[in-house]
C-alpha cells in the first residue's frame, strides 16, 4: 500500500474518533430542558387552546414544541380540509414568543406536509400582521387576504 493512501487511512480514521467525540460530547451536554418538536395528538388540546388568543380554530394538536416535559407550543391541523389540504394555527406560549421557535415548527409542518402524498396545500388565515411577514419572507408562503385577514399558503408543485 503506497504512502499516500496510508495517509487517507489515517485521516479517515482521525475524523472518525472526532465525530464520535463530539456525539458523545452533545449527548452528556444534552439536558430536559433542550427546545424540541414532535408530532402529537389530542392529548394535548387543552394545552394548546389555553395558548390561543385573538383567533378561534377547529384545529387538532398535530405539533408540539417542548422545553423538557412542558408543551409551549404547538401546531393545530383543522381536519376538515384534510388530505388534501394542510390548514393550520401555530401558538407559542407567551413567555416563549420571540425567541426563534417558530422555525421549529414551521420547519417540522412542511417536513410533514411535503411527506404526504395526498396533501397538496399548506395554507393559513393569520390575524398577526408579523407573523404574516415571517412566513412570507423566511418560509417561502406567498400571501392574499381572506376577509380581512391575510392568508398564506405554500401549493406543491405536481
Amino acid at each position: 500500500m503506497s504512502e499516500d493512501i496510508r495517509k487517507m487511512i489515517e485521516e479517515v480514521k482521525n475524523f472518525k474518533q472526532k465525530v464520535k467525540n463530539f456525539k458523545q460530547f452533545v449527548n452528556e451536554n444534552t439536558t430536559n430542558d433542550d427546545i424540541f418538536v414532535k408530532n402529537i395528538g389530542n392529548e394535548y388540546v387543552y394545552e394548546l387552546m389555553s395558548m390561543i388568543e385573538g383567533f378561534n380554530t377547529n384545529g387538532k394538536p398535530k405539533i408540539g414544541l417542548f422545553k423538557g416535559d412542558n408543551l409551549i407550543g404547538g401546531v393545530l391541523l383543522d381536519e376538515d380540509y384534510l388530505p388534501w389540504e394542510y390548514r393550520f394555527d401555530v401558538v407559542i406560549n407567551k413567555k416563549f414568543r420571540g425567541k426563534g421557535y417558530l422555525k421549529l415548527l414551521i420547519n417540522k409542518l412542511k417536513e410533514n406536509f411535503n411527506n404526504d402524498k395526498q396533501a397538496y396545500q399548506l395554507s393559513a388565515t393569520v390575524v398577526n400582521k408579523k407573523l404574516t411577514d415571517i412566513l412570507v419572507n423566511n418560509f417561502g408562503f406567498y400571501k392574499g387576504e381572506y376577509e380581512g385577514d391575510d392568508f398564506v399558503w405554500i401549493t406543491k408543485k405536481i
